[in-house]
């Protein structure tokens, strides 16, 4: 059975890319309660967060364990191929959300340098090594904030 056909099946709403979210068929339900999603090795992934099995939504509409997948279930290589991608996938989100953190901190050390700066130039006006000194900062400042906007909070 093919994703469209169970989401029709259970008459799921969409949610996101690859996941739709439906009533579940094997209790009362009021409002969604089962969530459903696309596996990386082609096969459907069912969770119910009144407490049902996969095995007992499945059998509540007259289907089997193997009707979640659309061809032949994965082989050995498949399995690793897919997991390995997936820790490929986390391993590069956690270092995006590094990257993130680390441009972050040095946008937050570069402001308190640049308003330290600001706050002697104000007292000091006259100062010309220290008004270089504040146009240097400020310039690093903005360079450290224009390498952050390229990065996304989100990665992951």
């Amino acid at each position: 059975m093919n994703t469209n056909e169970f989401v029709a099946l259970v008459k799921a709403r969409k949610a996101g890319t690859g996941r739709w979210v439906a009533r579940c068929p094997a209790h009362p339900d009021r409002s969604p309660s089962l969530s459903i999603r696309e596996g990386d090795d082609g096969r459907l992934l069912l969770h119910c967060f009144g407490g049902c099995s996969p095995a007992k939504i499945l059998s509540t509409l007259g289907l089997k364990m193997c009707d979640l997948f659309a061809g032949p279930p994965p082989n050995p290589e498949q399995l690793r191929a897919a997991r390995a991608a997936q820790t490929a996938r986390e391993q590069e989100a956690a270092a995006a959300r590094r990257a993130w953190r680390d441009a972050s901190e040095l946008v937050e050390k570069r402001q308190t340098v640049t308003n330290a700066l600001l706050d002697k130039l104000v007292r000091e006006p006259d100062n010309d090594s220290l008004a270089k000194a504040f146009h240097a900062a400020s310039d690093s400042l903005h360079e450290a904030q224009a390498a952050l906007g390229q990065l996304s909070p989100c990665a992951g």
